[in-house]
């Protein structure tokens, strides 16, 4: 999401059926929510002014969302994302699925979604069906199991040379790790999100220069460090773990994901 352009937005929602001005108006609303002084190109796009009109006032952050619980907040969004009883529908569900809310330039296809290829633009189902048949070992590959890309070379083989799916990596920006521990009844549940030099990292947004604070935003965990203070907390010392990735996200028996459903040709 940090690094979304408009045009993957509005492919996306085209390829989602929604209509031309209102893919344009969605996507010019997250962006506007995201991007300090951003200017819509869509009428009808939402402008700072009118969340000053809300019921209780409030101005867009201008900045990466934290959280797709987000779209709930953003015009034009929310009626796209949520129904009637201002729930989380379908595409909302698509949605979260097809973006992360880290930051890094290029997506890995090995990870892909049927989204992704719609967000370049690739509209054809049978391709879709075709890489997610192939990564998860479904259909003509059930029998080879899943498969993944080594390099462009093997990317353009499926797709073609002037494929926009070309240009996407083969190489991991991120890494989620789930284990779980069971012992008669117990069962104990870690849930990390990895990322290797290079790769995925928690959006940097500008601190306040006047105060000195960074109003309230995520920083960038630190990487390789662990401290360790002695019991009165009077002095502390910095050990260096020398991980060779960082982690982004650590959590314990957290809700398991619901698994991605296989696309219909």
């Amino acid at each position: 999401m940090p690094n979304v352009t408009q045009a993957t937005l509005v492919n996306l929602f085209k390829a989602w059926g929604v209509s031309d001005s209102e893919s344009g108006k969605v996507s010019d609303a997250i962006l506007g929510w995201m991007k300090k002084d951003y200017v819509a190109s869509s009428a009808g796009a939402p402008e700072a002014e009118d969340y000053e009109r809300e019921e209780i006032p409030y101005a867009p952050p201008g900045r990466p969302l934290r959280s797709f619980s987000e779209l709930g907040t953003i015009a034009a969004a929310r009626d796209l994302f949520y129904d009637e009883t201002r729930q989380p529908n379908e595409l909302w569900q698509r949605f979260a699925n097809a973006f992360s809310l880290y930051s890094f330039q290029n997506p890995s296809i090995n990870g892909a979604s049927p989204e992704l290829l719609a967000g370049l633009g690739i509209t054809d189902t049978a391709q879709q069906k075709q890489l997610d048949d192939y990564i998860h070992g479904r259909g003509a590959y059930e029998n080879k199991g899943g498969g993944y890309f080594k390099n462009a070379q093997d990317v353009s083989a499926m797709f073609g040379a002037q494929s926009p799916a070309s240009a996407l990596s083969t190489q991991i920006s991120s890494l989620r790790i789930i284990i779980t521990v069971r012992e008669g009844r117990s069962t104990f549940r870690i849930n990390a999100l990895i990322a290797p030099p290079g790769g995925a990292t928690i959006p940097v947004v500008q601190t306040n220069q006047n105060s000195g604070t960074n109003q309230g935003e995520p920083t960038a965990p630190a990487e390789n460090a662990a401290a360790a203070g002695t019991a009165n907390g009077a002095s502390q010392a910095t050990k260096k773990l020398n991980y060779p990735f960082t982690i982004l996200e650590f959590r314990e028996n957290d809700e398991m994901p619901s698994p991605l459903q296989p696309v219909s040709s």
